[in-house]
């Protein structure tokens, strides 16, 4: 079992019902990004021909900021999900751009939340 946004998943369920449209297709439209491997600390992905990790625990405090600091009915850009990344975790190793995407598009899976495609995309809580 794992939590993500404070629910908690079987990691066999979560991949699996990840891995599937809408949830993992791309949020520009291109490709996907599958989860291939889920452990009690990471969750690895891969999108297109690269495979990446992140941290389970940065996925959290990320939501725990945005729940803490109200920032509900708020657009939320993927520059604004790197800038709380760097207030909750100034020291995390091994951050992709890619990283903020894929955090939106959890947020989907977890939570329903929309993501809204435009110049940048964006979700709302």
């Amino acid at each position: 079992m794992i939590t993500i946004f404070g629910k908690p998943c079987s990691k066999k369920t979560f991949m699996d019902e990840f891995n599937k449209s809408p949830y993992w297709d791309n949020i520009g439209g291109r490709g996907t990004s599958e989860i291939v491997k889920i452990s009690d600390a990471h969750i690895w992905y891969k999108r297109g021909n690269s495979n990446m990790r992140i941290s389970i625990e940065l996925v959290n405090k990320i939501y725990q900021y945005i729940v803490e600091h109200n920032l509900f009915c708020k657009k939320l850009v993927t520059n604004d999900i790197v800038d709380i990344k760097n207030k909750v975790d100034t020291n995390y190793k091994g951050w992709n751009d890619c990283d903020a995407t894929f955090i939106m598009m959890l947020l989907r899976f977890v939570l329903g939340v929309s993501i809204h495609c435009g110049k940048p995309c964006y979700i709302i809580f």
